[in-house]
């Protein structure tokens, strides 16, 4: 009786656990956040034989324009394009069921012709009235709520930060923030319109259609004029659905010269691009002598100095500030929910010279620094001087073994028959990051690290299979815990109820209780003890970090190495006797069939 039930939950879970799969998909694959910027090839205004160049700027200079928009940024859409945004998705649902309601009053009509049973055509005809009724409901439903949206937006109320407010069971969505993402996710593809499209022009039916089945939310569209080698350039954003001009900027420049007319045109269209004012950022900057010298690049742009504010447009911003004999400082950030900011930098004078590094433990190998290769290490020498500038230090150690990597390989054998075979190949070399704070990357300084080269791409491997390994057996013996756990238990309650129960099987099942929970519990202890292994071979790939010398560190690692050495020395010299006394055994054994030769 209780199969069924099970199958059920099962069943149920398995569908819950899609359905939540499903849904995470959903969400994960959500695009609508993304607000794209498309652009097209500008128009010119005179009607002159142009040369191969002044053709190109038609194309040229939006591409350069989409190049310079390609920073990260943000758009807020005012309330108007939340309404022409619904009211186009209203439109366009209402066209589908007004075609589907075409297509139902020409069926109902198609059965007075075909239908010859009374029974069968009134039937029909039923079920077609059925469904012209409910699509005349959604019509109307749909007409509803287009004029319900036009009614909210005339009547809404402005909170006192500006923007408006929107009820929750409002038609039009309240605005929110948007990535401002490039036509194609390519600043190279301009908009192209069909033969439809350029014939209507951009404020055309097709045109709107087509940018919106393309996804398109913001078109720049120009004009160019030329005089001489001169050329004055209009580029204007359109926001569709509705191909509505949210702003107009003009630039005149060199043809020579279009990257500085596209830097100039975006600096003026990213204002309408993003729909928020410019922002204001402040600077406060130390020590005097970097305020009077030091220069300040937003975005690639720079000034000469530190100026006290400078107007940004909302969005990512990447601003770096330095001076010379300072160390440089940088910081990226999203700029937006507020009117003004304020970067504070204290730059650190550049302290260049060298340091000493030692090993804890010696090693051979080859120190590394910031990309630099440094002195090797062996026996009687577990130092090498690395040149710093005051800044921290990201090193590495690197020995002279090298890891071993295996790889699957299918071949045929004998028989025919495609195998696979573990090869093993030479791989990188082994070694240990190191890492030195900017406090102690100071010249002469004196410091130690404790490096532990290991392959840390096969320990990691090797330790999580144990780990996969321990978890299967804990699961493995869980069904059999379950089984003499919940009949022991079951046994025990009818005994206590008073109801008979055979000793020599409440016996055996307390004894399988005992030994399956024994079972489960050295195997979760098994588990536990391998996750602590694999996540110590995890930790291992983290940076060791550098510390000052205790007296005393330095000349203990020179005498591990000494023991290094002899160690190594004496192997050298087994194997050189063991070479001997091949050689010699090589040696007498032809000797030896020399003289049967000669015998014979």
């Amino acid at each position: 009786m209780n199969r069924p039930a099970c199958f059920s939950g099962i069943k149920i879970f398995s569908i819950c656990f899609l359905f939540i799969i499903f849904a995470a998909g959903k969400i994960y694959s959500d695009d609508s956040n993304k607000w794209t910027l498309a652009a097209k090839e500008f128009s010119f205004t005179q009607n002159f034989t142009k040369s191969e160049s002044q053709k190109g700027t038609a194309t040229l200079i939006p591409q350069l324009i989409l190049e310079q928009m390609s920073t990260a940024a943000t758009r807020l859409p005012p309330d108007w394009e939340m309404l022409d945004r619904k009211l186009n998705e209203l439109q366009t649902e209402r066209i589908s069921f007004f075609l589907e309601l075409s297509k139902a009053y020409k069926t109902r009509d198609s059965f007075i012709l075909t239908e010859n049973s009374t029974r069968s055509y009134k039937k029909k005809i039923a079920e077609q009235d059925k469904k012209i009724l409910e699509l005349k409901k959604k019509i109307e439903t749909n007409l509803q709520n287009t004029k319900k949206a036009q009614l909210e937006f005339e009547n809404r109320d402005e909170d006192p930060k500006g923007f408006f407010i929107f009820k929750k069971d409002t038609v039009v969505q309240k605005s929110k923030s948007e990535q401002v993402s490039l036509y194609k996710n390519d600043s190279n593809q301009l908009f192209v319109p069909n033969e439809n499209s350029k014939f209507g022009g951009i404020k055309s039916a097709d045109f709107n259609n087509q940018a919106v089945n393309e996804n398109i939310n913001g078109l720049i569209d120009g004009r160019i004029t030329i005089y001489s080698n001169f050329a004055s350039v209009q580029a204007e954003l359109f926001i569709f659905p509705g191909a509505k001009s949210v702003g107009v900027v003009t630039e005149v420049g060199s043809l020579s010269d279009c990257q500085s007319i596209a830097e100039n045109l975006s600096r003026k269209l990213i204002s309408f691009v993003t729909n928020s004012k410019p922002m204001e950022v402040f600077f406060s900057v130390g020590p005097e002598a970097v305020r009077n010298k030091g220069r300040v690049a937003v975005d690639g742009f720079v000034y000469d100095k530190i100026p006290e504010s400078i107007l940004v447009n909302s969005g990512n911003h990447t601003v770096e500030i330095y001076c010379d004999g300072y160390l440089s400082q940088s910081l990226n950030y999203n700029f937006k929910d507020s009117e003004s900011f304020i970067i504070t930098a204290s730059l650190v004078q550049e302290n260049n010279g060298e340091i000493s590094v030692a090993l804890k433990k010696p090693f051979v190998g080859t120190f590394y620094g910031n990309g630099q290769r440094y002195e090797s290490t062996g026996a009687d020498k577990v130092q090498s001087n690395l040149y710093v500038s005051g800044n921290s230090v990201i090193g590495q150690f690197l020995t002279d073994e090298h890891s071993v990597k295996i790889t699957n390989k299918v071949q045929t054998n004998e028989k025919g028959k495609e195998v696979v075979v573990k090869e093993e190949s030479q791989g990188p070399l082994i070694g240990s990051f190191f890492y030195i704070p900017s406090n102690l990357a100071k010249p002469d300084a004196s410091l130690i690290v404790d490096v532990k080269p290991t392959d840390n791409s096969s320990n990691i491997d090797k330790r999580r299979i144990w780990m996969y390994r321990g978890y299967s057996a804990v699961i493995c013996t869980l069904p059999l815990t379950f089984y003499f756990y919940g009949n022991q238990q079951a046994l025990t309650k009818s005994s206590a109820a008073g109801i008979p129960v055979d000793p020599n099987v409440l016996g055996a099942v307390n004894a399988g209780s005992a030994i399956s929970l024994g079972l489960t519990g050295l195997a979760g202890a098994f588990f536990i003890y391998e996750i602590v292994r694999y996540l110590k071979a995890a930790d291992n790939v983290i940076p060791a970090t550098a510390r000052k010398v205790k007296p005393g560190e330095i000349e203990k690692s020179l005498e591990l190495s000494q023991r290094y050495k002899i160690i190594t020395e004496q192997e050298e010299t087994i194997d050189s006797v063991d070479e001997q006394s091949q050689e010699a055994s090589e040696v007498h054994q032809s000797a030896n069939e020399d003289n049967i030769t000669t015998m014979e």
